[in-house]
């Protein structure tokens, strides 16, 4: 088997294999007799509308992302782009804070081909834009009950539209063509590092999105709903 053959079988398994692992380590750390017990006690409606709502969320998520794909051309249905989100979820489930999860899908685009850079900015973006979109919806969340006479609750309404005020200038900044170029200045003598390299292609790619206004509003948008999917998941 040539060279090229072996990496494309690899290229083909290695998601399957890695979904196998994970599956099999969550069978290993989890009580599956306390869990299937848990089910006895919950009504077949409310285990069907959360499934659904779950994977509601999901493909919101999904489809979010997928917009700023397209944005830098890194082209996939949204059914493509949904699964990959299920398969990043139960790496969540291993690697904590989210982390593997971002890895996974940034690794497992790479590995079809498509720019690790591109893939990584849109992550990126997307984990900003999220923060912002849930401070903005808190900071809406708690005007209205501090106007229906909760007053005690106005420093966390401060602290909360100040987080949010800080978040959205600090996004700017780091999206400004600017501080980019006074980045690569500042970095010149490191040029021919291979991480640096990378971490300059990243950068250009996210900084490349920020340029995108409507790209952007539309994305923000689309997060806002995916915060009020979950929100009702609780």
């Amino acid at each position: 088997m040539t060279l090229p053959s072996k990496v494309a079988l690899l290229k083909r398994w290695a998601p399957w294999i890695l979904m196998a692992l994970v599956v099999a380590l969550m069978v290993h750390f989890l009580d599956l007799h306390a869990t299937l017990a848990a089910f006895n006690d919950i009504e077949p409606i409310a285990i069907v509308l959360t499934v659904a709502l779950f994977l509601l969320d999901r493909f919101s998520m999904a489809y979010k992302w997928n917009f700023l794909l397209r944005a830098r051309n890194c082209w996939l249905s949204n059914w493509a782009a949904f699964r990959i989100y299920l398969a990043s979820g139960f790496v969540g489930y291993v690697i904590p804070a989210s982390v593997g999860s971002d890895v996974f899908r940034a690794a497992r685009l790479s590995m079809a081909g498509r720019s690790g850079s591109s893939v990584s900015a849109t992550i990126v973006l997307e984990r900003v834009l999220g923060l912002l979109a849930i401070l903005a919806l808190s900071t809406v969340g708690l005007v209205l009950v501090v106007l229906r006479g909760r007053t005690d609750l106005l420093p966390l309404l401060g602290a909360v539209s100040g987080a949010l005020c800080i978040g959205t200038v600090l996004t700017g900044i780091s999206m400004s063509r600017r501080l980019y170029q006074m980045l690569r200045r500042m970095t010149a003598r490191f040029g021919d590092n291979k991480v640096v390299k990378t971490l300059h292609a990243m950068h250009n790619e996210y900084v490349s999105l920020g340029q995108a206004g409507r790209t952007l509003a539309v994305f923000f948008a689309l997060s806002i709903v995916n915060q009020l999917i979950q929100a009702l998941m609780f």
